[in-house]
């Protein structure tokens, strides 16, 4: 009797060839392209990655325009108060009917791509050491605000620990910067570009956590399924990182590209 079993492999992988080739194809770059519009979701407020200043919109809002115009698009811009609360995209309430693009300091990891297609990273993003005059690492404590942005608070946590440093959380970054005011703290951590939007490197000192996690990445966010728009998202920041925008942008906002 012939044995059957060394053909089984083969028969599984033509069953599932055949079976894709039922998936609908994707026409995402096609019918963006087409329309001539990138419908966006962001945060109504996340500086200095989006803003309420129309003239000044945020450093991901004038990226993505940017981008949108060399593809050939214009962008409408939708806020999303979710957005602001908690960095949990299953619980954003948004769709592809609200928007196929989704921005507001989304994080290059396997939690963010196993709900989303990313961009390859723009800009990186790690916890900062903000702190007046001259000091030595580790200070005794610190005050830590570390708004709506997914790092890894477990592994600064760990860090500090390791290191011997109380932490002192606050409310919020404008909580920091007022305590900073008043004399109240000499040191802080916080996420890097919410350290450039808030404190004045001529007055403060801004720099990696020592022996803290390392930075990630910040991309754009792309429904599953929309690889061809995402793919030309990709070649066109490719390009805007090539010829110096990006970099430019960045600098616009106190960002550093690396």
């Amino acid at each position: 009797m012939i044995s059957l079993r060394p053909l089984v492999p083969l028969t599984v992988s033509f069953a599932i060839l055949f079976g894709v080739s039922f998936l609908p194809s994707d026409e995402s770059w096609s019918e963006i392209h087409q329309a001539e519009r990138l419908t966006v979701c962001a945060p109504r407020e996340m500086g200095p990655l989006v803003t309420r200043d129309r003239e000044k919109p945020g450093f991901e809002i004038e990226l993505l325009r940017e981008a949108a115009n060399r593809m050939g698009l214009t962008i409408t811009v939708t806020q999303n108060a979710a957005m602001n609360r908690e960095y949990n995209p299953t619980n954003w309430r948004i769709s592809r009917a609200n928007c196929r693009v989704i921005v507001g300091g989304i994080r290059d990891n396997v939690w963010s791509r196993s709900l989303l297609e990313l961009t390859a990273p723009y800009l990186l993003s790690e916890w900062t050491w903000v702190h007046k005059g001259e000091a030595a690492w580790p200070p005794e404590s610190v005050a830590f605000a570390p708004g709506t942005f997914a790092l890894d608070r477990v592994a600064l946590a760990q860090s500090l620990i390791r290191d011997g440093v109380d932490a002192l959380p606050m409310q919020n970054v404008e909580d920091l910067v007022e305590a900073f005011t008043q004399g109240e703290i000499s040191s802080a951590i916080t996420e890097s570009t919410i350290a450039a939007a808030h404190f004045d490197t001529s007055e403060f000192s801004l720099s990696p956590v020592p022996n803290g996690p390392a930075a990630t990445g910040l991309s754009f966010g792309f429904w599953k399924g929309d690889t061809t728009l995402r793919r030309q998202m990709d070649a066109t920041l490719a390009d805007l990182k090539a010829d110096g925008t990006v970099a430019k942008l960045a600098e616009n906002y106190g960002l550093t590209v690396r």
